[in-house]
Order: structure tokens, then sequence, then C-alpha cells
């Protein structure tokens, strides 16, 4: 079954508590990533919000990515389905809820 998931980006000042892997995999939610070289996953949480959960974070190159999955199923409808590629676009914006981060950064909401 597809977890339907909301993706946020942000960009953040690195700092330490990161581990370097090459893979890393969440298999009871169905999640497997490749970590590009010279990014770390944040092994802990980064906000204290439960819903949407952390599902990974990653640092690397000056920036923060994060993958928030909502669990209501309801309110993830209203998303788009995931894209073929990800892009940024426009500015980087205040992120009003769970933003990992007190920086400004990108909200990519999308469905899987």
């Amino acid at each position: 079954m597809a977890l339907p998931v909301l993706a946020l980006l942000a960009l953040c000042v690195l700092s330490p508590g990161v581990a370097s892997v090459d893979r890393y995999e969440r298999a009871e939610v169905g999640l497997s990533v490749t970590v590009p070289h010279g990014w770390s996953v944040v092994a802990r949480p980064l906000t204290p919000c439960t819903n949407p959960v952390q599902r990974l974070a990653l640092r690397g190159h000056g920036a923060l990515v994060q993958l928030q999955e909502a669990l209501d199923r309801a309110y993830v409808q209203r998303f788009p389905a995931r894209p073929r590629r990800f892009a940024l676009r426009g500015a980087p914006q205040w992120i009003a809820c769970c933003s990992p981060s007190r920086s400004k950064g990108w909200l990519v909401p999308f469905r899987d």
C-alpha cells in the first residue's frame, strides 16, 4: 500500500548529530533511499510534530531535506500526485507548520 507523504525542503545550517550512510531504509514505512555523496541522515526528529510525522531527514551542502508523512488520508487526497522530478519554484517562504528549521524554505506537497 502506498503511503501519502508530504515533502518539505528547507535551508539550514549544518550541525552535529548526523550519521553518514550510503543507504537509508525504513522497512516499517516502505521507505528506501540512496543517500547522495556528501549528504548525511539526521538520526533524530527535527520537530515535535506527530502529524505529519518525519520519515526522513537529510543534510548536505548547506541544505536540509525532510520527508514527512501526513497521516490523515482524506487531507492528503487534495495533494497532487508525486511528480517524476521535483523542482523548487519561487523564492523560499516561511513554513507555517512543522518546519524543521527557523529558516525559509520550500514546501512540496504530493501524494504517493
